[in-house]
């Protein structure tokens, strides 16, 4: 056997090396790509699961507690009216409200949540937002929140009082 030979068998076994070290790291590649979706997808369910707990420590006080809920309905409407018993019982409801929008909303900035759930909460605060003591609320309280959630609570306001004005109907409900 000669050196050419031998030369020429040892290039086939390295470029049959490279072909199967490609073939392994396409392989691992996949397995890789595929193990960090199902993580994604289990980051988002555990983000929506997180909102859907927050929501309900908002709403069960008001299931429970027929008075709370009587007292819900009379500030929402008119928060001014209501005594200061009342209003610290009612803004820290509407605080748990509200800290599980702005959780909400920083998910959907984060990408932890999708853009059609923070449609539906957006919809959702501005309908809580036609409601004259809620907004009264808010004007007292907003600076308890991130700078760029009060922002975003402050455009709902201007589209809810443009709506208003141009004599629309808006979707939503609020809760």
């Amino acid at each position: 056997m000669n050196w050419d030979a031998v030369g020429a068998i040892a290039e086939l076994l390295g470029a049959l090396g490279v072909i199967i070290s490609l073939a392994y790291l396409a392989t691992q590649i996949r397995q890789n790509t595929r193990q960090m979706g199902e993580h994604s997808r289990e980051l988002r369910i555990a983000a929506l699961d997180a909102i859907a707990n927050s929501f309900s420590r908002f709403r069960d006080p008001l299931i429970r507690d027929p008075e709370l809920a009587a007292l819900w309905l009379r500030g929402i409407e008119n928060y001014s009216d209501l005594d200061e018993v009342e209003k610290i019982r009612l803004g820290r409801l509407l605080q748990e409200l509200f800290f599980a929008h702005q959780n909400t909303w920083s998910r959907y900035r984060e990408g932890a949540t999708t853009e059609a759930a923070w449609i539906d909460h957006r919809q959702a605060i501005a309908a809580n937002l036609r409601k004259p003591g809620i907004e009264t609320w808010w004007g007292e309280t907003r600076s308890i929140y991130a700078d760029d959630f009060e922002l975003v609570i402050e455009d709902l306001i201007i589209e809810n009082h443009d709506t208003a004005a141009n004599g629309e109907v808006s979707k939503g409900s609020s809760i």
